[in-house]
C-alpha cells in the first residue's frame, strides 16, 4: 500500500523569475503522488533548461541591442558630467580674472583632471559597450556555467522551506539529499515487510 506524498514545496518555488512555474509543475506532480526527491529532480531539470533558455535569450537578443543602444546615453552622461564638474574650475577662473589675476595652476589640473578622465570614460564606452553584441556568438558552455554558478550562489542563500522558526538554516540541496535518502529507507522499510 502506498502512503500519501507529503506537500512538501519545493525550494526551488524561491527561485526568482521561475518560482511560479517550479510551483505549478510541483502542484501537479504532488497530486500524481510522485515523492518529493523525484518532483524536486524534475524540477531541478526544468529550472535549468528554463534558465538556460533565459540566459541564451539575453545573451542573444537583449545585450546585443544594448551593446548598441547604450553608446549614446553613456556618452551624453559622460559630457553632463564633465559640465557638472567643470563648473567649479568655471567660476574660480572667472573670478580670479575679475580681481586680475591669473588663477592657481591647480585649477588648471583640476580641469585637465576632469577632461581627461571623462575622455577616458567615453573611449572605453565607445569601444566596450558595443562588444556586447560579441556575446551572441558566445559558447553555451559559458552560460552553463553561469547557471551552475548562479545556482550554487542561490543555494548557499536560500533556506528550504523559508526562514525556520529556530533560525538554523537548511540549504536546498541539503533537504533534497534528506528527501532522498529518507525515501530509500522508507523504500528498504517496506521491501522488509
Amino acid at each position: 500500500m502506498s502512503q500519501p506524498v507529503e506537500a512538501v514545496l519545493n525550494p526551488l518555488t524561491d527561485v526568482p523569475l521561475l518560482g511560479y512555474v517550479i510551483t505549478v509543475v510541483n502542484d501537479a506532480f504532488t497530486q500524481l503522488s510522485l515523492p518529493f526527491w523525484l518532483r524536486s529532480l524534475i524540477e531541478l531539470v526544468l529550472a535549468g533548461l528554463l534558465g538556460y533558455a533565459l540566459l541564451r535569450l539575453l545573451a542573444s537578443r537583449l545585450l546585443p541591442w544594448l551593446g548598441t543602444a547604450l553608446v549614446t546615453p553613456a556618452v551624453l552622461v559622460g559630457d553632463l558630467v564633465r559640465t557638472l564638474l567643470l563648473l567649479p574650475d568655471l567660476a574660480v577662473s572667472r573670478g580670479m580674472r575679475r580681481l586680475g589675476r591669473i588663477p592657481p595652476e591647480v585649477v588648471y589640473a583640476y580641469g585637465t583632471v576632469v577632461m581627461t578622465s571623462v575622455d577616458l570614460f567615453e573611449k572605453v564606452v565607445r569601444r566596450l559597450v558595443p562588444k556586447l553584441a560579441a556575446v551572441k556568438n558566445g559558447s553555451g558552455i559559458v552560460l552553463v556555467v553561469l547557471l551552475v554558478v548562479l545556482f550554487l550562489v542561490w543555494n548557499s542563500q536560500s533556506c528550504a522551506g523559508g526562514p525556520p522558526a529556530d533560525g538554523a538554516c537548511v540549504s536546498p540541496i541539503t533537504h533534497w539529499t534528506t528527501s532522498l535518502s529518507t525515501w530509500f529507507t522508507e523504500l528498504g522499510a517496506t521491501d522488509q515487510r
